[in-house]
């Protein structure tokens, strides 16, 4: 088990396995600073890390959900979705780049497709962010 600190005040905030750590973290994966006593959990179970504040300083305790600060110093997490991406049948890998063109599929059939250049986007978001950076002067004209 380690120790949590916040990066901003270094408060030791509490206890986890980094085994058991995935981004995107929630509050569940974090256990009491004090395993050994009854203690309630330093974060709420079904807090996103969106949410995930230091109870000392009111911030943020890590920037980059990708790194820990502990008292042993920084920990790397994974993404949950790594394993996901290289799986064959993941329509993000095989299915959309078949030879050397992507394959064009329409709106009708997955509505988080670019209407411009054919890209499947995971969310309402990022496809909208993409046509956002990607088609700016295409939408305009």
């Amino acid at each position: 088990m380690k120790l949590l600190l916040c990066e901003i005040c270094r408060t030791p905030l509490a206890m986890f396995d980094p085994a058991d750590l995935s981004v995107p973290l929630t509050g569940a994966m974090f256990k009491p600073r004090f395993i050994d006593r009854e203690c309630p959990p330093t974060f709420h179970p079904a807090v996103g890390q969106e949410d995930i504040i230091c109870p000392q300083c009111l911030r943020r305790p890590f920037n980059d959900p990708h790194r820990l600060l502990t008292m042993d110093g920084w920990i790397e997490i994974p993404d949950a979705e790594d394993d996901m991406l290289h799986l064959d049948g993941f329509p993000g890998n095989s299915e959309v780049t078949k030879g050397a063109e992507p394959l064009m599929i329409d709106m009708q059939s997955n509505p988080l497709t670019c209407p411009h250049c054919g890209k499947i986007c995971g969310s309402k978001i990022g496809l909208v962010s993409h046509i956002r950076n990607k088609h700016k002067d295409e939408d305009n004209g």
